[in-house]
């Protein structure tokens, strides 16, 4: 007897095919990050997957910027009073976060799952950047909200700024340590903050000083 599958909403359609991804990089399946093996996953068709995203890249991309969620929660959380909240309490707040978060992982993450499909560099490095940049994106709405006194394109200089520099220290970082999630060197780490830290110094003085 065949069964109908009742159809999805769009939103539904979407979220399984992201929770595919997830399951499929989660199971160490990465040769099956393509549309028909998604499509089968998520148990849509691939019209559907592009539909929804322009292209694959598109949908990992957004994936992997959903794993970056929580951070943008810690940078959203952190004690502030926004009414008085300055430029530079917003520079440190998010520096901070970004320092102290465990971003070495999933750098080393997001590397992976990108060389899984893409074994050109200057691809690997676009869709870092598009990462950063879609993240940068999703925290600028939310620190808008918290703090309406600091204007929008303050925001989006300070947060672009910070985000830049971490996706430029990642494509520095990555081709250095080949780095694999779950088995980071201690020097490996050290490096990252070092150079973190270096950038977020430089871009506090000021670059033209």
């Amino acid at each position: 007897m065949n069964v109908r599958r009742m159809p999805r909403t769009a939103s539904s359609s979407r979220d399984a095919i992201l929770a595919a991804i997830d399951a499929t990089i989660e199971g160490g399946e990465l040769s099956e990050l393509t549309a028909t093996g998604l499509a089968r996953k998520a148990g849509v068709s691939r019209r559907t997957i592009f539909n929804h995203f322009a292209s694959l890249d598109e949908a990992v991309v957004e994936h992997c910027a959903q794993v970056f969620s929580a951070l943008g929660n810690a940078i959203l959380e952190r004690d502030t009073n926004p009414e008085t909240a300055t430029v530079a309490d917003l520079f440190h707040n998010t520096a901070n976060a970004l320092v102290e978060a465990d971003l070495p992982e999933q750098i080393a993450y997001f590397d992976q799952v990108i060389n899984s499909f893409s074994s050109r560099q200057e691809k690997t490095n676009q869709l870092f950047g598009q990462v950063f940049g879609q993240l940068s994106y999703a925290f600028q709405t939310g620190l808008q909200q918290k703090y309406p006194n600091i204007s929008v394109l303050d925001i989006r200089l300070t947060v672009g700024s910070l985000f830049l520099a971490v996706s430029l220290c990642a494509r520095e970082w990555v081709p250095k340590y080949s780095p694999v999630p779950g088995h980071l060197s201690r020097k490996a780490r050290e490096d990252w903050q070092e150079n973190l830290q270096h950038a977020f110094a430089r871009l506090e003085s000021g670059l033209g000083r």
